[in-house]
This record gives structure tokens, C-alpha cells and sequence, in this order.
């Protein structure tokens, strides 16, 4: 076994070797960049406490910027510049300096400092194995209840070969990744630091590993893939205390659902894979698998089935960090969940009125949140129209409220598509401010039902447009 491999396995038992949290200062140089120009450094701790933290700097006459940032383990991060993006590998305590021209963001970059010989390494391994940073680009793959993304070249790769041959591609791409890092540490003893090294090589496997249990669960049934082809899920540490990398991350999860689906449960998803975590994970892999799922719960349209086990992993989780990512989803849902009371908002309707909550008490209210840019906004309020007759002379309400940039488009819309059957709102694209946060809008399209004494409903699936109808004439019923 190589060297840094068994380095590696160390780790994943003994925990990381880097401290916890602390400042980090990323520095640089673009030349050919234009003065005051903004350069923003990107850190995604979604999976730690639920933030996606941005950083912005303005390039000075010299072209010079600099970020402190907080780095609480070792992790990718992202440079953006001209709508181009480049990864950088940061850990706590780095001073790293980062220079470049900006004609050619961010192929031509070169790295100093403390962290600077870890990014030159990295820098030649995305060449040889790249990583798609427009999200945009990359493809989704429906494995069990979830929604699994790869690159566009593994996309191809799934797509053209055979079990067998995709097995025969990862294993060579994870033993040529592997033999060129032990060579290179091997060749310059002490040029890399310990974390990075431990963050590379959770990079080889968790990239082979999450790739072919994708494969295996995606194709299964194509293909009649065979238990035995998932032989190779004993080989990967399911402890692992590094949980910085993607692909870490990534299989865990897709290993989770794995799990789930060979049980052929039917009943809660999220619920039970809760539970089935503590089955198979340890460690922060385990109280990041239950952190994802109770976020899920929360998210869901039945929120108050997880409270009871959002209470017992607060009690039993030791990482803080994650307790502070589920209380803050818990926080969100409270706001919204069945038997809340919804917040009040005054907006200006259609024809120029201001509309309160307050003039709709009384009313069983479907308040619908979307935009006229959004596709299945548009397909959701279409199908909507079925039901609004049957509901035209009761106490039911249909209020849809717009997130669009320009009311002239809003109004438009709804002359064109027929929504004036509604009392329509608009609420000046405000999905980060204003009422959209109140609610906990951040996706499009939402929608939530409120009783006649103005609390929140329960709300069946979007998509099942019988039991909405049915649920509003029972409100309507109600006192």
C-alpha cells in the first residue's frame, strides 16, 4: 500500500491533523485588470453550519487585492473574477498569494506563500483531471429519492461503457491519481503540507468511490447490475472525519441512499435514513449524514416529523457547527410549519391597491410565490387555473405574489396568461429581503396555505392538485 495512503486511513481514525477554525489571508496580483474592478473569494461551508460565505476586494492600481478570510478546515474555495472562477485549496493559518494576468483568468495562475506549493500541485492535477466549475454544465443523475451531479466527463463516461469498462476507467484513473502523488511526495519530501495531503488523497478515493456507486445505482436495472459489482463499498472508510471535500461529501450521501434503497423502505425517506445513518457512519460522517437529513425533513412538505429528531441529535451531536446548520433550518421551518402564524405583508396589487394579510383574515388563502421568468411557475398557476372555479364562491382566495424586476413584465404576464382570476401582488424581485424572507422563500415556485384565522396550513405536494382542492374546501368548512 502506498505511503500516503496509509497516512491517510490514519487520519480518517485518529481525526485531522489541523486545527479548527482560523483566519486565513489570500492575496494577489492581476495584471492587465482594470482599477477598482471587484474579485470575490467564495467559501461554501453549506455542509458545516449552512452558509455560503462570499468575500469581496477591489483591484487596486497595481492590480493588487487581498482577502482575510475564515477557513474552519481545509477546503476548496472559489476565486471569481470577469465571471470566470478558479479553485484554490486554503486551510486555516494560510498566507497565501495568488498572481495571474487577467486576459487569461484563470488559466495562467500561480501561487506563493504558505499554501502556495499545494495549489501548484493541485493546479496540474485539475489539468489532468478537471473539474467543471459552471454548475450549469453539470449533469444530474436520479439515483433512488435524489438528485446525484457529475461532470460532463463522466457524464460521457457513464453514458458509453459498460459496467465493467466504467469499473476498468476509475480503478486506472484512481491508481495513475494515487502512483503520481506518492511519486511527487516521494521526489520532494515536505513540500506539501500535512493537510493537504490529506485532503488529495480523500480526493483519489471518494471521487473513484462516488463514482462508481453512482454508476452502479443509475444503470442497475439497464444493465442488471449484480451485488457483487458493489464489493468495493468495504474498501471505503465510512468514519471519516475529513469531510472538507466534495466527493467525500458526495458519496456519503449517494452511499446513504444506496443503503436505503437496498432495504426497499417505503415510508419517510428522510426519516429513515436518519436512522439508518447510525447503522452504517461514525463520527462527523455520521452527524453530517443526520444534519443533511434533518435539513431535508425540514424542507420537505411535512416539516413537523423531524422536530422530534431534530431534538435528539442537538442532545447528541458533538460538532457545534452542525448543530447551528440544523437550528437555523429548524428556526425557518418553525416560521412556516402547520399551526404557525403566517407573517403579515402589505403589498401593491395589480390594479394599484395595497393588500394586506390583515384584509384577508377570514379567508383560506393559497399564497403562491413565483415569477414570470420561472418555467414551472407558469406550468404550476396554469394547472391552478383547473381548480379555481370550483373554490369561486367560497371564502378561498388565490394570491400570487411576484418576485419579478419590472412590474410592467409582472403585469403582462398576467394579462397574457390569464392570471387575473387572482388577487396578484408584486413584491419588486425582493427574494432575499421582504416578504419572500418572512416566508422563507429561496427557491421558485413556493407556495403555502393559510387558514381563516391567518395560520399556516398543511400543505400537500405541488404537484397533486386534488388534495390542494380538497384541503381549501375543508378549510373553507372550518370556523
Amino acid at each position: 500500500m502506498f505511503k500516503s495512503t496509509i497516512i491517510f486511513l490514519l487520519f480518517c481514525l485518529a481525526g485531522p491533523l489541523h486545527s479548527w477554525g482560523a483566519k486565513s489571508l489570500v492575496t494577489g496580483n492581476v495584471k492587465s485588470s482594470l482599477y477598482g474592478v471587484e474579485i470575490d473569494l467564495t467559501v461554501n461551508e453549506k455542509y458545516l453550519n449552512g452558509d455560503l460565505i462570499s468575500y469581496t476586494s477591489h483591484i487596486d492600481q497595481n492590480g493588487n487585492f487581498s482577502f482575510e478570510v475564515d477557513i474552519n478546515e481545509p477546503e476548496l474555495v472559489s476565486l471569481n473574477y470577469a465571471g470566470k472562477r478558479a479553485l484554490l485549496f486554503v486551510q486555516p493559518n494560510d498566507t497565501l498569494h495568488v498572481e495571474g494576468n487577467g486576459a487569461d483568468f484563470p488559466g495562467n495562475l500561480s501561487f506563493m506563500g504558505k499554501g502556495g506549493a499545494d495549489n501548484e500541485y493541485l493546479k496540474n492535477y485539475f489539468k489532468k483531471y478537471p473539474v467543471e466549475t459552471n454548475q450549469f454544465k453539470l449533469k444530474q443523475y436520479k439515483a433512488g429519492n435524489f438528485w446525484f451531479t457529475v461532470n460532463p466527463e463522466f457524464d460521457k463516461m457513464m453514458m458509453a461503457q459498460h459496467p465493467a469498462q466504467f469499473r476498468s476507467s476509475m480503478d486506472e484513473r484512481k491508481r495513475s491519481a494515487q502512483a503520481e502523488f506518492d511519486s511527487f511526495i516521494e521526489k520532494f519530501p515536505g513540500t506539501l503540507s500535512p493537510g493537504f495531503v490529506e485532503y488529495l488523497n480523500t480526493e483519489i478515493i471518494f471521487d473513484w468511490a462516488y463514482h462508481l456507486i453512482l454508476y452502479g445505482d443509475v444503470f442497475k436495472l439497464k444493465y442488471g447490475i449484480q451485488q457483487d459489482y458493489f464489493e468495493f463499498l468495504s474498501t471505503v472508510p465510512t468514519g471519516v472525519e475529513t469531510i472538507g471535500n466534495y466527493w467525500c461529501r458526495e458519496f456519503l450521501k449517494a452511499y446513504l441512499d444506496h443503503l436505503h434503497q437496498d432495504r426497499g423502505a417505503y415510508g419517510i425517506t428522510h426519516l429513515e435514513k436518519y436512522s439508518l445513518a447510525s447503522d452504517y457512519f461514525s463520527g462527523r460522517a455520521l452527524y453530517f449524514l443526520q444534519s443533511e437529513m434533518i435539513a431535508k425533513g425540514f424542507r420537505s412538505n411535512d416539516p413537523s416529523s423531524m422536530i422530534g429528531k431534530y431534538w435528539s441529535f442537538t442532545e447528541e451531536n458533538p460538532y457545534t457547527y452542525f448543530s447551528e446548520k440544523v437550528s437555523t433550518i429548524y428556526q425557518k421551518a418553525v416560521r412556516t410549519a402547520s399551526g404557525s402564524l403566517a407573517p403579515h405583508f402589505e403589498l401593491t396589487s395589480s390594479n394599484g391597491n395595497a393588500v394586506s394579510l390583515k384584509d384577508l383574515k377570514g379567508k383560506v388563502i393559497f399564497l403562491n410565490f413565483w415569477a414570470s421568468w420561472c418555467r414551472p411557475c407558469i406550468s404550476k398557476m396554469e394547472a391552478l387555473k383547473s381548480i379555481q372555479p370550483d373554490l369561486q364562491n367560497s371564502n378561498v382566495e388565490f394570491v400570487n405574489i411576484s418576485l419579478d424586476k419590472s412590474r410592467d413584465t409582472w403585469k403582462r404576464t398576467i394579462e397574457n396568461r390569464g392570471f387575473g382570476n387572482a388577487i396578484n401582488l408584486f413584491a419588486d424581485n425582493a427574494i432575499e429581503t421582504g416578504v419572500a424572507a418572512q416566508y422563507g422563500v429561496k427557491i421558485l415556485p413556493q407556495f403555502f396555505i393559510i387558514d381563516k384565522n391567518g395560520f399556516f396550513s398543511r400543505k400537500p405536494k405541488s404537484h397533486d392538485l386534488v388534495a390542494i382542492q380538497n384541503l381549501l374546501s375543508e378549510l373553507n368548512l372550518q370556523n
